[in-house]
């Protein structure tokens, strides 16, 4: 068994230390570069973000290795955290180093290998000292909570799900990305020039960011659940499923016809472990009665439904036009009959348990309410349409298609954390 408390301790002191330390100071030393090599610097709020997410994200990989990795430093290295840390920050530093003398291509051989690795090395040793020092805070903090112990087969399939998810909404953020024709005609009237390609990678990496933790939060603080832990599986697999522009992973797609059948696979699967998911939430009991065979039936549809899809799109030309229907047919039917669900057994329940999950149904018709406007106001009027994008993301691309969704996982780290959702469950 793994205490999630501890590798939390470390995730999180990783993401944040990686952002700040990691974050700024390679940006500092790409300012140095730029001047010894006499090019005149750039620096772009696009940019900077750019760098703090990415370097929140290698902090929180490192932050987690630590974490594991912690109690064979400190009996190989004795004495106060910050000891512990620099060895670590050591380890990193000599990875970050090595590339520059064995790689002399692009932006790694700008300098020196010498010059390059003192300027970006010493960012890997305050790394580790800061990391340890604030994950020694952190672990002291969440010591006294309950343990939240989960076995290794429960944590693999966390971080299995956490990648694909992660994979799949990534592919959003190399789509190329334009305001709808409507929104550019009434632009061009008031005189202004509008393209959000860089609000739109920023704005879908970070709502990656934002689902994926998340969704580790209710696995994190429900681990003691069965349900607790399968609802935040099965919502990193309706995202992989569902927030994707169908081409993940292209260059594996086209070298390996077999891999092109997995984001099939990851949609079908995806949709329908969200349905079976409101069907379960929150005792894992199927209810109403009806939802036993309704889910076999839609899980049947599923799969034989975006196996037609796709066979469809590698056979017939312009088939998206009348594909995405079925598609949406089933993504609609699936969540409205799982809406049914969550309403009829919220009428069902007791006042506490109504209290405990009111939130979540409240978020559920929320996001459902605004992909139907969505598709409503792209089919009275066409313009709307995104000219880059499929039908379903097309409006404003992401603020009203992607952001509503988020409420769905916010929702059930509040209630939670607020309203006692599985405190009781073994």
């Amino acid at each position: 068994m793994i205490d999630l408390n501890k590798i939390a301790s470390g995730a999180l002191a990783g993401l944040f230390i990686g952002a700040l330390v990691g974050g700024m100071g390679s940006r500092l030393a790409m300012r140095i570069v730029a001047l010894l090599i006499g090019s005149p610097p750039s620096l772009t709020a696009g940019g900077v973000l750019g760098l703090l997410v990415m370097g929140g994200l290698l902090g929180l990989l490192g932050g987690f290795i630590f974490a594991i990795a912690r109690p064979h430093l400190a009996r190989l290295v004795p004495g106060p955290s910050w000891v512990v840390g620099l060895a670590y920050g050591v380890v990193l530093a000599l990875m970050t180093a090595l590339p520059f003398f064995l790689n002399r291509q692009g932006e790694l051989g700008l300098l020196p290998p010498l010059q390059e690795a003192m300027l970006f090395a010493p960012i890997a040793l305050l790394y580790g000292v800061l990391l340890a020092r604030t994950e020694a805070r952190l672990r002291a903090r969440f010591g006294v909570s309950r343990p939240a112990s989960v076995s290794l087969v429960w944590l693999g399939a966390l971080g299995f799900s956490l990648i694909l998810a992660f994979v799949s909404m990534s592919s959003l953020t190399g789509t190329s990305v334009h305001l709808p024709i409507a929104v550019v005609r009434v632009a061009r009237e008031q005189g202004l020039s509008l393209d959000i390609r860089d609000l739109n990678t920023l704005l879908a990496r970070l709502f990656a960011i934002g689902y994926c933790g998340l969704s580790t939060v209710v696995f994190w603080q429900g681990a003691h659940s069965q349900t607790a832990r399968l609802t935040a599986i099965l919502m990193l697999w309706f995202a992989a499923a569902f927030f994707n522009d169908g081409q993940v992973l292209p260059g594996a797609m086209r070298a390996f016809p077999l891999v092109r059948w997995l984001p099939v696979l990851v949609q079908a699967l995806g949709l329908s472990g969200m349905m079976f998911l409101l069907f379960v939430f929150a005792d894992g009991q199927l209810f109403p009665s009806w939802t036993r065979r309704l889910m076999m039936i839609y899980t049947l549809a599923s799969l034989l439904g975006f196996a037609f899809v796709f066979g469809a799109a590698n056979a017939l030309p312009d088939s998206r036009k009348w594909t995405e229907p079925l598609v949406a047919a089933l993504l609609a039917g699936g969540l409205l009959a799982g809406l049914t669900a969550q309403i009829l057994r919220l009428r069902a329940a007791n006042p506490k348990v109504r209290r405990q999950t009111a939130p979540v149904v409240a978020a559920l018709t929320l996001a459902i309410f605004s992909l139907v406007v969505v598709w409503l106001a792209q089919a009275v009027l066409p313009d709307l349409r995104g000219r880059t994008l499929a039908a379903i993301p097309g409006l404003f691309a992401f603020a009203p298609y992607l952001l509503p969704w988020l409420l769905l996982p916010i929702a059930v780290v509040y209630a939670q954390l607020r309203r006692g959702l599985w405190k009781e469950a073994s």
